[in-house]
């Protein structure tokens, strides 16, 4: 009773009013205009949006290209130490989101409710002691919630803390509360209007979608109707509504629709047709559409117009500008807003790991990953290049990849220049200084040709090597004896090739002059 009367008197004492969050310390999050407390994605606006896309031509070829391309990627672990990518089964809740599916269905997702401005998806555990699961929220049956925090200095901000899915419908009745930890929010585009939640790039150019429409439905009203723009008749007389009524629907019975286009129009009691309205042509049809075109492409994407078809273009170009500008930021932010809900290192804030894209098998790209490579092979060369001049080979790895020689640093142990191999003066010396002998190095740095000190090169052509034996002549087949030579060349006796014998006819067969 005290408390009640407590709770009475001190109404007066505060100017906004008493309310329960004195008396039981909970806090209320007003829903105002300025997104302070809580924040959830306009239903009008997502209607509009998801309206669009299923009723648009332009818009579902747009979101069709972002969802195939953008769901095309796989997900990896990413050192960033040295940024190599690997993968365990910590990606099992990733790579099998919720049953019969993959990762591709879960970006596909991700995409279209974020186009619509926000993605939710929360990780749910069955009670049961089954496997994890992700689970899709509806964009406006979300509100983020947030709270406002002081720091040290006394000043105010404010976060988010949860997330209240509202699942009456609309109605707001039943409610469930998640926490930051258990919701993955993915916002590609932020609402200016508000602080954390996002907004879909067709809010701009939701007027350019309905202009586009209308001039469909425009185009196929021209068309039922005979291909001809509106008629007026006019008569001598007055006429009554009855008769009006039954004239406009006897000529459109008559004479309207596609099957009636090009009939004569006969008309009686000195009536007389007047054309009102304008024909396609006369409209620029095609001029407006096309106008409409560009900018519904350029508002889903750069390169946009000629990815869809609607336009001639390089699409090398376009692919590449698309994929560079916008797929791998939203990537980028996908990962991020899907780490906290898998387990393993990337959840873990103290270990030098995140979760990260690969974009290795996506045909479309692959353009761009052979530029990336030979962009790779030409940074090893650079870093080849540095070591064989003398340099240290982690200086020749970071100048190579800052771009900045000023990194390189000497190497001490490099050999002298116009000296061959990779190896240092003390291999290529000894450890006194005097020259390695024998059949290991030889001074030179050439192979070792035989035992003690090796032999110089040996000129002249292959048959005149020592030790080589007797070439296999053509008809010259063993044990047998081969036909007299041709007169006036005489054959070359073995001792001028280095062998031994001195006959021409032996059981190898004869000898024919060499080529000189």
């Amino acid at each position: 009773m005290t408390r009640l009367v407590d709770r009475w008197l001190r109404r007066a004492t505060y100017p906004g009013g008493y309310n329960e969050n004195f008396y039981t310390g909970a806090e209320y999050a007003p829903i105002d205009g300025t997104g302070r407390g809580r924040e959830g994605s306009s239903a009008y606006l997502v209607r509009q949006a998801r309206g669009a896309y299923a009723a648009n031509g332009i818009v579902f070829a747009a979101m069709a290209v972002r969802q195939m391309l953008f769901s095309e990627a796989r997900f990896q672990f990413q050192a960033l130490t040295d940024m190599h990518t690997f993968g365990d089964t910590s990606l099992s809740l990733l790579e099998h989101p919720w049953p019969n599916t993959d990762t591709g269905e879960l970006l596909s997702r991700m995409q279209l409710d974020g186009s619509l401005g926000n993605a939710y998806f929360r990780k749910a555990v069955p009670a049961d002691g089954g496997p994890a699961e992700l689970v899709q929220m509806r964009p406006e049956a979300v509100t983020i919630i947030s709270q406002e925090r002081v720091d040290d200095m006394g000043r105010t901000w404010r976060r988010p803390i949860g997330y209240a899915e509202d699942i009456s419908g609309g109605q707001g009745t039943r409610q469930q509360i998640f926490t930051t930890d258990e919701v993955a929010h993915f916002s590609p585009f932020p609402d200016p209007k508000a602080r954390w939640r996002g907004m879909s790039w067709l809010t701009p150019i939701l007027a350019e979608v309905h202009s586009d429409s209308r001039l469909t439905e425009y185009r196929t009203w021209h068309l039922d109707n005979g291909a001809f723009p509106g008629l007026v008749i006019k008569y001598s007389q007055k006429l009554g509504n009855r008769t009006i009524d039954s004239l406009r629907k006897r000529i459109k019975g008559r004479y309207g629709g596609p099957e009636n286009a090009g009939n004569v129009i006969v008309l009686d009691e000195g009536a007389d047709m007047t054309v009102a309205g304008s024909t396609l042509e006369q409209l620029q049809h095609d001029a407006v559409t096309k106008a409409g075109e560009r900018r519904v492409c350029a508002a889903a994407g750069p390169g946009m117009l000629v990815i869809c078809g609607f336009e001639q273009g390089d699409y090398k170009t376009a692919i590449r500008e698309f994929a560079d500008l916008l797929m791998r930021p939203q990537w980028r932010m996908a990962c991020a807003s899907l780490a906290h809900l898998i387990p393993g290192p990337a959840s873990n804030p103290q270990v030098p790991v995140r979760l990260w894209y690969d974009v290795s098998g996506i045909a479309a790209l692959r353009e761009g990953e052979l530029e990336r490579s030979q962009a790779f092979l030409v940074t090893m060369q650079g870093v080849a290049s540095g070591v064989a001049a003398g340099f240290e080979r982690t200086s020749a790895v970071q100048a190579a990849a800052a771009g900045d020689v000023s990194l390189l640093k000497p190497d001490p142990n490099a050999p002298t220049p116009g000296m061959a191999g990779r190896v240092t003066e003390t291999e290529k010396l000894g450890a006194g200084g005097q020259p390695l002998a024998g059949p290991g190095q030889p001074p030179t740095g050439g192979p070792a040709t035989g035992p003690g000190s090796p032999r110089p090169p040996q000129g002249g052509r292959p048959q005149q090597l020592p030790g080589v034996g007797r070439p296999n002549m053509p008809n010259a087949l063993p044990g047998q004896k081969a036909p007299a030579l041709p007169a006036g060349r005489p054959a070359r006796r073995a001792e001028a090739n280095g062998h031994g014998g001195d006959d021409e006819n032996a059981e190898y067969g004869p000898w024919y002059p060499l080529e000189q």
